[in-house]
Order: structure tokens, then C-alpha cells, then sequence
């Protein structure tokens, strides 16, 4: 049976907690009672295997990474930003409204807390929703955060607020769903960079875990997520 002592909450940053000696609910499922986990069954996908076992990317030399852990004496925090923060060297072309997009996989190097999720748009009009979204070895997972419904700007971010966890050693998608068709520019990349899927458009909401069978293209999309260690 695994051991979930390396997630004592006392160990732990204080990203990771909610001060009061537990995980942060974003990290637990309900099954989970406060303090050290006692099963698997207490723990999201973001922390765990299928097979119980801490993710490797968690772990450094058998323990968890230092990223993960408190500091004596304390540390102070960083504002991070995740993904692509500059509008595409391409011309800007128009994405499908009624799909759901997601530009990554952003590897996080430090635990936090996210802020906000930021797109660059041409176009002023219509209304968006933007999302962050957990790697699974190339497959996009489970939903992590969703802001609220935002009209996008033209020419410039339009940054929308969100909250979720980000864990050092795990990797990340960032993207989005139009009410409306717009305009979007974009680098080129290796294809798989970008995926997308037809999903009705729901204000303030993203579909959780991202669709399966995505298609996908060779583009990335100036999307980011901004996040406090």
C-alpha cells in the first residue's frame, strides 16, 4: 500500500494548503478528511498514479521535489506566468466559436496558486471563457481552473480571473471557448501543439476532463496562466 506521508500538509508550501493543516481543496477529492492522506482514494490524478504511487515528476531523489516543500523561516513568493505571452508572429486567423482550444503542454517548474488566464484577441465583439487544464503524457486532462465569462479585446490580453493549483513537476494546457468566431494570432509549432474539439458554449463553464479524440495543429496560441508561489 503506498505511503502518503510525503503529503503531510505540514511539509508542504503554503500553495498547497489551506493553512489549517489540510490540503488545498483543489487537490483532494471527497473522500479526503484533512491532514496526511490515508488512500489513494483521497487524492486527485494531478498528485497520483493509476497505480497509487506519487507522479514521478513530484519527486527528486525519492522525496519530494524542494519546490514542493515549506522553507524554515519562510520564502518569499513569485508571480509566474505559464504558457505563450506574446501575440503570435502570424497573421491572426479565425477560430471556430462552439469548440473548445487548448495551446500547450507548459511545464511548471514551482507550486502556486493561479490568479488569472490571459488571451490575446483581434477582435472585440462576442464573449469568452478560459480555462487551465492538466497534462496527462500528452493527453489533456482533467480541468484545473475556469474563469468567468469576459469579452475579448481587440489587439491586446484580455485576462480573466481564475483559481487553482499549479504543483511543481506537472505539465499544463491553457485555452478557450468563443461565443462567437475570432480572430487569433499564432506561432508555428510542431504539430499537437494546439488541440480542439467541437463543444457547445457554456458562459463561465469548460467541459471537464478536456474532450477525447481531439484534433489537432501544428500552432501555438498566446495564451497564458499567471500564478502566485
Amino acid at each position: 500500500m503506498p505511503d502518503y506521508s510525503d503529503l503531510d500538509p505540514n511539509r508542504l508550501k503554503p500553495g498547497l494548503t489551506d493553512g489549517s493543516g489540510n490540503l488545498k481543496p483543489s487537490l483532494v477529492t471527497p473522500d479526503y478528511t484533512g491532514g496526511t492522506p490515508d488512500s489513494a482514494s483521497e487524492v486527485k490524478p494531478s498528485l497520483i498514479r493509476p497505480d497509487g504511487s506519487l507522479r514521478p515528476g513530484l519527486l527528486l531523489a525519492g522525496d519530494l521535489k524542494p519546490s514542493l516543500l515549506a522553507v524554515v523561516g519562510g520564502v518569499d513568493s513569485q508571480t509566474i506566468q505559464l504558457g505563450k505571452t506574446t501575440p503570435g508572429d502570424q497573421v491572426a486567423t479565425s477560430l471556430s466559436s462552439n469548440y473548445v482550444w487548448a495551446s500547450g503542454a507548459y511545464l511548471a517548474e514551482f507550486s502556486g496558486e493561479i490568479q488569472s488566464i490571459s488571451l490575446y484577441t483581434s477582435q472585440a465583439t462576442g464573449e469568452a471563457t478560459l480555462g487551465v487544464w492538466l497534462d496527462s503524457a500528452g493527453t489533456i486532462g482533467e480541468l484545473v481552473a475556469v474563469s468567468e465569462a469576459g469579452a475579448p479585446l481587440a489587439n491586446d490580453w484580455l485576462t480573466l480571473s481564475a483559481s487553482g493549483s499549479i504543483v511543481a513537476g506537472q505539465s499544463y494546457w491553457v485555452g478557450w471557448n468563443f461565443f462567437t468566431n475570432r480572430n487569433v494570432g499564432y506561432d508555428t509549432a510542431v504539430n499537437g501543439t494546439t488541440k480542439f474539439k467541437a463543444s457547445a458554449y457554456s458562459s463561465g463553464a469548460l467541459e471537464d476532463p478536456f474532450p477525447g479524440s481531439p484534433s489537432v495543429v501544428g500552432r501555438r496560441y498566446p495564451a497564458y496562466l499567471t500564478y502566485q508561489t
